[in-house]
């Protein structure tokens, strides 16, 4: 059975004349440095993330070799590329790079933001390759044929929200109905949102639904970042030794290739709250990493990034 033979019967399924079976189709998100490359994206016809420093990924498409043993080979590479990336965040890198390579199949869907509120639509044609230097510096890179440009004003304020993960790939789910319409050039209705107006005095707000180890809903404050924190610290590699009433907000230590070395960090609900001088502080532990400007130096976990990635 080969994909070259299937016929689209729908702009989500794909049918195989060989056997009969049909297949449904997926739909990615992939972020190309924030909209900067998508111009020539659309115009060689590809999709592209960095991690350039780990060369060519071909090795990653061999179907014959284990998903564990794939990965242990690409974190190691992390490893050795990205010396100053911690545990969590290679392992963030793994699960990227794995699912552009591996994961993502010809006939899946692609979308991509722009810089001017809209998302452009593909289809993946082609598995992954490695390009060389041109006008695009990402060179990790799939074929895609383009289909569309949606502005982002026409999808629901559902789709919107789901397309605003700071991941640079991820699945997007149960939006499949829309998008397929979308792409059919219709539009579904949209099912307003109510909102209503606070009462003064009102104690009760919570924030979004996670239902993550115990944790009902969404920090609102940096109180429930400290909180989610404590529940996933083992997870991030990190060990809190000391906790502060002041600036920083906690000490504690990392585990590196040469043992665990010390940090000072700082919880904020935003990474944006960050009002203190950036020498002072190695880690931002945040439950949303809003600020664009955020210098180098400092790392930034996002516990909202974070959890996606761990076992509830």
């Amino acid at each position: 059975m080969t994909r070259q033979v299937w016929a689209l019967c729908h702009p989500l399924r794909y049918k195989c004349h060989e056997c009969g079976v049909t297949y449904t189709a997926r739909y990615w998100v992939v972020r190309v440095s924030g909209g900067e490359f998508i111009e020539p994206c659309r115009r060689g016809k590809y999709i592209a993330i960095g991690w350039n420093r780990l060369g060519d990924l071909s090795w990653l498409s061999d179907s014959k070799t284990g998903a564990d043993e794939t990965k242990k080979k690409l974190y190691n590479s992390c490893a050795k590329k990205y010396k100053r990336r911690s545990k969590t965040q290679r392992n963030i890198d793994v699960s990227q790079v794995y699912r552009f390579v591996r994961e993502m199949k010809m006939d899946d869907f692609v979308l991509s933001p722009t810089s001017k509120r809209t998302v452009l639509i593909g289809k993946i044609t082609g598995d992954y390759y490695h390009a060389h230097k041109d006008d695009c510096e990402s060179r990790q890179r799939r074929p895609v044929e383009w289909i569309k440009e949606i502005p982002r004003d026409d999808m629901s304020q559902e789709l919107r929200n789901s397309l605003g993960a700071h991941l640079t790939i991820f699945k997007l789910a149960r939006h499949d109905k829309e998008l397929g319409a979308l792409i059919e050039g219709e539009r579904l209705p949209i099912r307003l949102e109510k909102k209503y107006k606070e009462k003064a005095g009102e104690e009760s707000i919570v924030g979004e639904v996670i239902n993550f180890r115990g944790l009902v809903y969404a920090p609102m404050n940096e109180q429930g970042v400290i909180f989610l924190f404590s529940k996933v610290s083992k997870d991030l590699n990190i060990e809190i030794e000391e906790i502060k009433t002041g600036f920083p907000d906690a000490i504690g230590r990392v585990k590196t290739s040469r043992g665990y070395a010390r940090r000072t960090i700082e919880f904020e609900y935003k990474s944006s709250h960050y009002d203190h001088l950036p020498e002072k502080c190695d880690i931002i532990v945040c439950w949303e990493h809003d600020w664009t400007e955020c210098p180098k130096e400092i790392e930034v976990i996002s516990l909202k990034d974070a959890i996606k990635e761990l076992p509830e």
